[in-house]
């Protein structure tokens, strides 16, 4: 065999033992994510804060993935453990971000919620940043009475991606 077919057959081996190896789970953490869930701190037998993790990207339901666990911070179970928290009358609600964002209409819906909550319940809300909280995170946050960020954690781009196509050139090729 010649040697650029050797590099190709090595090439793709090591994609599907990387491959393999993402879908066995090589890598994750071993205890399992618990973003979306909440969890109550409690003092006195009574919660006082909600812990609401949102890791990875930000979508209306749970992303499944063949290659991983996929998204896990899903705007629907987010805005059911909000309103645990609410039903439970704790004192804040803390939200551990570090998420890379999401869409749009799924971080709009948790930023409403949140709003919501705080404005009907008094509710402190306290947003603390990991290694990334932008776009739909950052959204998320901006949320919060307080945000607390690492000085290294990135942050920031909200904003909308548009891409407009420019047909002129073949409009004016067909005569329109």
């Amino acid at each position: 065999m010649r040697l650029d077919r050797w590099l190709a057959l090595g090439l793709i081996l090591i994609c599907l033992v990387a491959a393999l190896g993402n879908w066995l789970g090589v890598g994750r953490p071993a205890m399992p994510d618990t973003a979306a869930r909440g969890t109550s701190v409690a003092a006195a037998g009574r919660p006082d804060i909600a812990l609401l993790p949102i890791y990875g990207p930000i979508t209306h339901e749970a992303q499944a993935s063949p290659f991983g666990e996929g998204s896990t911070s899903s705007a629907n179970n987010l805005i059911r453990a909000i309103r645990r928290a609410e039903q439970d009358k704790v004192k804040a609600i803390l939200l551990s971000i570090n998420s890379p964002g999401g869409t749009a209409a799924a971080s709009q819906a948790i930023y409403e919620e949140l709003m919501r909550v705080r404005k009907s319940s008094k509710i402190k809300v306290v947003a603390t940043f990991g290694d990334v909280a932008a776009s739909g995170g950052y959204y998320v946050a901006s949320a919060a009475d307080h945000i607390v960020s690492n000085p290294s954690s990135i942050t920031g781009s909200i904003g909308v991606i548009i891409q407009v196509q420019n047909l002129t050139g073949l409009l004016e090729k067909i005569g329109v």
